[in-house]
């Protein structure tokens, strides 16, 4: 995860709490799966060359912990599957061609949205990728609508599949040797479905509401941001009245 040209200690240190959690459980080697749930919704300080940037928590994901691997995409059940960087979508793409001409489908034209569809074509992706020794970073948000809570027997066909793509990638020993990582982002962990939670081989990382020093940073951020770009005032109001 860290940027090869900064020793991974210092690099770490500009994290934030639950970001330097995530990393060192994924330099365990064990895990390859994390639910990141609790203030998922906030703008985060993206800490990178002496600068501060605030975003999303999948901007942060993408540039900060994720900005090395060779392919990063984001799925939602609404806004379906997006990828980090042209290249990685085109890649996929190609990928997706020979997809089609092996099943006899027409993927490559127009990507599905639901669930079902979206992660049978990724765990074909993610082993080809894998074998090509990629380095690969999945985002799942919104994840409590493709895994929702509830007792399995009652869950649809389609949220069924889904639980049990999900288990079995966080177990898979080829998924576990490779450099792949696999977040699900929810506000909350009661969402998601408990068996994909309880299982080994995830991680749950809470995502905490900003402290007071961090607040105060925003405010100041945010303040010296407004009296860089604002217009400067009328000129009758600069110029003393005559």
């Amino acid at each position: 995860m860290a940027p090869t040209s900064v020793p991974k200690s210092a690099w770490l240190d500009t994290l934030p709490g639950w970001a330097r959690e995530l990393s060192e459980k994924y330099y365990s080697r064990t895990l390859t799966m994390f639910a990141l749930h609790g203030n998922v919704r906030d703008l985060g300080a993206l800490r990178r060359g002496g600068s501060t940037e605030y975003c999303s928590l999948n901007r942060s994901l993408q540039a900060a912990l994720f900005g090395q691997r060779d392919l990063v995409w984001t799925y939602d059940r609404g806004g379906g599957l997006s990828f980090a960087e042209p290249r990685m979508q085109e890649d996929f793409r190609q990928a997706l061609s020979g997809y089609d001409q092996f099943h006899g489908s027409n993927y490559s034209a127009a990507l599905p949205r639901n669930p079902d569809g979206v992660l049978s074509l990724l765990d074909n992706y993610l082993r080809l990728r894998i074998a090509d020794g990629k380095k690969i970073a999945l985002i799942i948000d919104f994840a409590e609508t493709i895994v929702p809570a509830g007792d399995v027997s009652a869950l649809a066909a389609e949220d069924r599949n889904a639980l049990v793509t999900l288990k079995r990638w966080a177990q898979h020993p080829a998924f576990l040797r490779a450099d792949v990582t696999i977040c699900l982002i929810a506000e909350n962990l009661t969402q998601l479905n408990s068996g994909l939670i309880q299982n080994p081989g995830v991680a749950a990382i809470s995502i905490p509401l900003p402290g007071e020093s961090e607040r105060l940073e925003f405010i100041c951020a945010a303040g010296d941001f407004r009296r860089r770009t604002a217009s400067p005032p009328p000129r009758w109001l600069r110029s003393p009245p005559g």
